[in-house]
């Protein structure tokens, strides 16, 4: 131990074990009643919002509503992957019956395959590593200009990093095919393209039953290439991104309407979320709370940077202080 290490205090250590104790119960008698019944009233928002869709059609008024219904349906699917994100911690195998509805309902339907989650718990297992974590690419490479923000964001919404981050997960395998202790994962991946493209196809004729085969393109594929990945890059670049090039933990107390907009499941508390995963979205509250009130954080050299505004807010804050063009190094 060198002598410019610093140690916890007393008053720090029992606050950080208060803390843990705390988390530890709050993560106990989970019911994912609240994250079911959630996803059901998304899903009965889209159902709305595509009959009128059928409607405004066939009273010859569609391009009137065309961009209202765009951008609901774009947040409903958003909302949607914030529920898979939740369901990646929550919904366990042994849960056969949630495990597949969160298969079918939280990843197959929005595009993304099951295998999704291994992707994400190495986000947290290898948060901030350039190398290993799958979210770093977004946060780790912070726009150090206006044009730069700005082209990220029109990237996103023209849908062109959307088909990027498809093609990473569900192509990145077949250049390892050949290798034998490969083949069973492989195998496992081709089987779940598979079936996210009969899903895919599937709702694609549910909604031609009703309209038409255009309506799946228009206001349900291209809302999720577009919106539902601006809004997540908005998202994870508010609360992990840095102007350092390193990585932040936040978490934000904005309007009500605000956190909803961009963190629904508990998102605001997003830095609460990575110390204690296993703690269900809606008792992230309590546990935010707790942490003021001991004032600690469960390890030392952890930070926590708490805003008192939204994502969005904080981007156009960035926004601002940035120059228009990245000034050369000397």
């Amino acid at each position: 131990m060198t002598a410019h290490t610093k140690l916890p205090s007393i008053r720090e250590v029992d606050g950080r074990k208060t803390l843990l104790i705390e988390a530890e119960k709050l993560a106990k008698n989970r019911n994912n009643f609240r994250l079911w019944f959630s996803v059901g009233c998304l899903y009965g928002g889209l159902i709305v919002c595509f009959f009128t869709v059928t409607y405004v059609r066939q009273a010859e008024v569609l391009k009137m509503c065309f961009l209202p219904l765009f951008i609901m349906i774009g947040w409903l699917q958003y909302a949607i992957v914030q529920a898979m994100h939740e369901a990646i911690h929550q919904v366990s195998k042994r849960s056969k019956y949630q495990f597949f509805l969160a298969d079918l309902l939280l990843f197959y339907a929005v595009g993304l395959k099951p295998s999704y989650r291994r992707i994400h718990w190495e986000h947290h297992k290898f948060f901030g590593s350039m190398e290993h974590d799958p979210d770093a690419v977004v946060y780790r490479r912070f726009p150090h200009s206006k044009c730069q923000l700005l082209s990220n964001l029109i990237l996103n919404f023209f849908g062109l990093m959307a088909v990027v981050q498809l093609f990473r997960q569900h192509f990145n395998f077949q250049s390892k095919v050949a290798a034998k202790h490969h083949r069973k994962k492989h195998s496992g991946e081709l089987n779940q393209l598979l079936i996210l493209c009969l899903v895919q196809l599937t709702i694609a004729g549910i909604i031609s039953l009703y309209s038409s085969w255009l309506d799946y393109v228009l206001f349900w594929l291209l809302p999720l290439l577009t919106l539902v990945k601006t809004l997540s890059y908005i998202r994870v670049l508010a609360e992990h991104g840095d102007d350092k090039n390193t990585h932040a933990l936040r978490s934000f107390s904005g309007s009500w309407a605000a956190r909803y907009l961009f963190g629904p499941f508990g998102f605001a508390f997003h830095a609460e979320h990575h110390w204690f995963p296993n703690v269900p979205y809606y008792k992230l509250p309590q546990l935010s709370a707790q942490i003021k009130t001991t004032g600690a954080v469960p390890k030392q050299g952890d930070a926590l940077e708490h805003l008192s505004y939204s994502h969005a807010y904080l981007i156009y804050l960035w926004f601002c202080q940035l120059p228009w063009c990245r000034r050369k190094q000397p």
